[in-house]
This record gives C-alpha cells, sequence and structure tokens, in this order.
C-alpha cells in the first residue's frame, strides 16, 4: 500500500476541517446541545473520514479519486448537521452549501494552481503539493468571508421575518456547489489543454466573490428591513406612550378642581354625620363620586409595558373580553424594552383575535409576568378558544382561523436570543403560552 498515496488522500480529506468552521461558525448561537459536545463530536466524525477514507481510496482502485467517497460521506454529515443545528431546513441547507461551495472552491483553484507539476511528475502520488495548497487557501478565504460567517449570517438567521426568503437564497450556495463540481476537470491534463488553465485561473474567483457580495446585498436589505420595523414598532410604541400620557393628564385635569375643593366638602360631611344623617351622607359622598370619575388603571410600574397593557385592555373591553392582569415588571430591567413590548404585543394581539371568535361569557384572557429573580423575567398568557390547532413548518402551533398565531415566529426568535424557554400548552381548548427569559451577562456584571 502506497503511504504517499495515503498521505495524499488524508490531507484531501482533511479540507473537511475548514468546512466544518464555514458551516459552524453562523450557527454557533442555534445549536440544541452544548459547543463543546458538538465541536467535539464533529472533530472526531472527521479524523474518522480522513483514516477510513482515505484508506478506501488506496485500497480500491474505483475509489482512487476522493469525491466518490467524499459526496455520499457529505449527506451523512448534512444529516448529522440538521440534528445538531436549531434552525428550519431552508437555512441549514443554505449555511451548509455555502461551506461546501468555499471548501468545493478552495480544492478545485488549488488543482488549477498545480496543475503543471501534476502533469509532469511521474508518480502524481508523490505530489502533495495540490491538497497542501487546498489547506491554505482556507486561510484567505475564512479571512474574506469572517465577517460574514460570524457577523452577517447570523444576523439573519435571528430575523424571523426574512425566513421565507431562505427557501430561496439556500439554492444560491448549492447551485454554485454543483456548478464547482460540474467543472472541475477529471485530471490534470485537462486543465493543461489550450488556454483552460488561465481561464479557470481568471474565472474561479468570481464564485467566491459573486456569493461575498449578494451576501452583502441581501445582508444590507435585511438590515434595513429590520431597522424599518424597528422603527414602525418604536413608533407604535411611541402612538401607546403617548396615548397613556393624555389618559393620566385628563385624569389630574379632571379630578384637579375636585382636589383643590375638596376641603370645602369637609364641613358639609361633618355637619350630616354629627345629625346622624346617614342616607344625605352616603347621597352626597356619591354626588362626589361621580365629579370624581373612575381613575387611570396603572397595570405596572415599566412605562412601556404599561402603555401595551393599556392598548389591549382598551382593545379587549371594546370587544366584551375579560382581561385578568397580574404583572410586576419594575421601570428598570435588563432586557431591551424594544424586544419586551413586540413580545408582549404578538401575545396579546393573538389571545385577543382569538377570544373574539367565542361566546360573550367565554371571553377571558389571563396575563402573569413576574421577576422570578433579577436575572429572571416569567411570562405567561392564556385564553381559551375554538376550532382546530396544527403545527406550522417551524413546528409552532397556530389556529385554523387566519392571521392568528402568526407572532409566535418572532416571538420565539426573542425568547431564543435571550437564551429563554418557551412552552406552548393547547389542551383541553386551552392555549397557554409560558416563557422564561434570562437577563444578557453583560447586564448583570
Amino acid at each position: 500500500m502506497n503511504l504517499n498515496f495515503i498521505i495524499r488522500h488524508a490531507l484531501e480529506f482533511s479540507m473537511l476541517f475548514p468546512a466544518a468552521s464555514y458551516a459552524m461558525l453562523p450557527v454557533r448561537i442555534h445549536l440544541r446541545f452544548r459547543r463543546s459536545i458538538v465541536y467535539v463530536a464533529s472533530a472526531v466524525g472527521i479524523l474518522l473520514m480522513v483514516v477510513v477514507g482515505s484508506l478506501v481510496c488506496v485500497r480500491y482502485d474505483p475509489f482512487r479519486y476522493t469525491n466518490r467517497i467524499l459526496l455520499p460521506g457529505m449527506l451523512l454529515f448534512f444529516v448529522a448537521y440538521c440534528t445538531a443545528v436549531r434552525l428550519n431546513i431552508w437555512q441549514k441547507l443554505f449555511c451548509f452549501a455555502n461551506a461546501a461551495m468555499l471548501t468545493g472552491f478552495c480544492t478545485m483553484y488549488a488543482f488549477i494552481v498545480c496543475a503543471p507539476y501534476e502533469v509532469h511528475n511521474d508518480n502524481p502520488a508523490s505530489n502533495l503539493g495540490t491538497a497542501l495548497t487546498a489547506l491554505l487557501l482556507g486561510l484567505p478565504v475564512l479571512a474574506l468571508f469572517f465577517r460574514t460567517l460570524t457577523v452577517k449570517i447570523p444576523f439573519m438567521l435571528k430575523d424571523a421575518p426574512l425566513e421565507q426568503s431562505w427557501r430561496r437564497l439556500c439554492w444560491l450556495p448549492v447551485g454554485m456547489t454543483v456548478l464547482t463540481y460540474w467543472v472541475t476537470p477529471e485530471s490534470a491534463a485537462n486543465v493543461m489543454v489550450g488556454r483552460s488553465r488561465l481561464i479557470g485561473l481568471l474565472i474561479m474567483p468570481l464564485i467566491p466573490t459573486m456569493a461575498f457580495l449578494l451576501y452583502h446585498i441581501f445582508w444590507w436589505t435585511a438590515k434595513q428591513h429590520i431597522e424599518n420595523a424597528q422603527m414602525q414598532q418604536e413608533n407604535s410604541l411611541l402612538r401607546m406612550e403617548q396615548k397613556r400620557y393624555h389618559s393620566f393628564r385628563s385624569y389630574m385635569d379632571s379630578t384637579k378642581s375636585l382636589r383643590h375643593d375638596f376641603r370645602q366638602h369637609i364641613p358639609v360631611l361633618h355637619q350630616l354625620a354629627a345629625a346622624g344623617e346617614t342616607e344625605k351622607l352616603r347621597a352626597y359622598l356619591e354626588e362626589i363620586s361621580d365629579k370624581a370619575g373612575e381613575g387611570v388603571e396603572r397595570f405596572c410600574e415599566n412605562t412601556a409595558i404599561d402603555a401595551i397593557a393599556a392598548h389591549y385592555h382598551e382593545l379587549a373591553l371594546s370587544s366584551g373580553i375579560k382581561v385578568d392582569w397580574n404583572i410586576e415588571i419594575p421601570e428598570n430591567i435588563p432586557w431591551k424594552e424594544a424586544d419586551l413590548c413586540p413580545l408582549f404585543g404578538n401575545l396579546l394581539e393573538n389571545a385577543v383575535h382569538a377570544v373574539q371568535l367565542l361566546p360573550p361569557e367565554a371571553r377571558r384572557i389571563t396575563v402573569i409576568s413576574k421577576m422570578l429573580s433579577e436575572a429572571m423575567l416569567g411570562i405567561s398568557v392564556e385564553n381559551p378558544y375554538d376550532g382546530a390547532i396544527v403545527k406550522n413548518k417551524e413546528g409552532f402551533p397556530v389556529s385554523s382561523q387566519s392571521d392568528h398565531g402568526i407572532g409566535l415566529t418572532s416571538v420565539a426568535a426573542t425568547v431564543h436570543s435571550y437564551n429563554g424557554t418557551l412552552e406552548i400548552n393547547t389542551d383541553n381548548h386551552i392555549f397557554c403560552v409560558n416563557i422564561i427569559l434570562y437577563a444578557p451577562f453583560q447586564t448583570l456584571k
């Protein structure tokens, strides 16, 4: 058994290591298991592929070419990748295919660069330069795509409204990977025909360059989309807070004269009480109470969450819905209000929509939210529902009624961003969402 062949094939299979880094960097915060476990399992699996694959390639002549083993092996790696990563199938396909595309480019470009040495070498097995060149090319490619892999793609993966776009975007790296494999020459001699090598040296870098530019355009578009959505959320919250402020101001203005004149009522109340005229005293008090009017209900100390609760409380009352509020959220919290307000809003909007379909006597929503500790916030929203509950493609339950439950994907994204837990129960026609959010680590220092 030729040792040089073994070493060369082992180096070729070692391209799986940079491929694993390309695949893992974008999804490192979306793993189902601990990172250390996933990384160790990946390293062991790749080492096993390197050893077994290189021995098989040398032992059996039909498997002399690495790709004949590597391609079926990639299917097994993709299954393991899907098991380890907590994203939808299109996002996982994109990240995995992107890694395959970058690795395929390194391998093919190294083959084109080293083609003259392969052709003029009597024993190609002794020429390890091609495999080493491919491994070395992985470093500049990683440097070029490092920010894309660690910042831009993870940024896009966290944006729930973009999830439908991944179904189309994933075919870009898939198509480029297939194209790279299809144009790969069968031998170094084919590369040296005419101007094939020169054309390959000039054209092949366009594949990662085009991918880099398209990823940047998509990231920039996603960023603008997210910023516009956040601005709309902030404007909506601002309108709610402004409306809440006017309610408080109106109440204060309406009771200003009553507070000023209350000292004039004291002698009358004292005289009626001294004379024992209970009925007149009660009537006089009722008259004062009517003038005072009802106060403005405060749901919690946090201004932003209080405005959200007040908005949906008014919306619920207009639909004949009884809401039991039990919110104890302080003014200063370690979570971004721009994240919590859409979370509460989506939960309450879904609950109101579901309850509106029920008979008036069954329209009831229970909202509980408390600080479980300085670093933990618990949220529970419960409401009855009518109709069937089905699951969407992301596994979240949604109602058979249109436009109900679509905000759960956004809720799940927010919960996941804080490493929290989301539990949804639909037993006995009661829809219950239980959430625990953990404070960001940096806010606890």
